[in-house]
């Protein structure tokens, strides 16, 4: 869908229309660290988005504000270097969740240092620590 811009560093689609996310958008943005799909319309986000390559390098991933309802629990299985990841304000319900969810997500991006999934439409928020523990 894009071209290669193969020196890219930060890529900010937010507010645009988004709905889904794709394998397909991204096969040439080997030094992307940071990418934000934020205040989209995302509803899904297929299961092998962001396992290309492209994503090595990604550090950031914003998709808050969007219309996400349910995440695959291998969705960023290959986003090993990731160390934010924003989902707040979706439409993410507790038991939408696959119930490994939260642990997945801590196991799979040994880098993480910051997590926000929190659902201000109703008002949940997921201690990680309490979870972990």
């Amino acid at each position: 869908v894009f071209r290669p811009i193969f020196n890219l560093k930060k890529l900010n689609l937010a507010y645009n229309r988004f709905v889904y996310l794709n394998s397909t958008l991204f096969k040439h943005f080997s030094q992307l660290i940071e990418l934000s799909f934020a205040h989209n319309q995302i509803k899904y986000i297929e299961r092998n988005t962001f396992s290309s390559n492209s994503f090595a390098s990604l550090k950031i991933l914003n998709l808050k504000s969007n219309y996400l309802e349910y995440l695959d629990e291998h969705l960023f299985d290959s986003l090993r270097n990731l160390q934010k990841l924003e989902l707040d304000d979706n439409r993410l319900v507790l038991n939408n969740f696959h119930p490994n969810l939260t642990t997945t997500v801590i196991f799979c991006l040994r880098n993480l240092n910051y997590l926000n999934i929190c659902n201000q439409k109703n008002n949940q928020n997921i201690d990680l620590m309490r979870t972990v523990m």
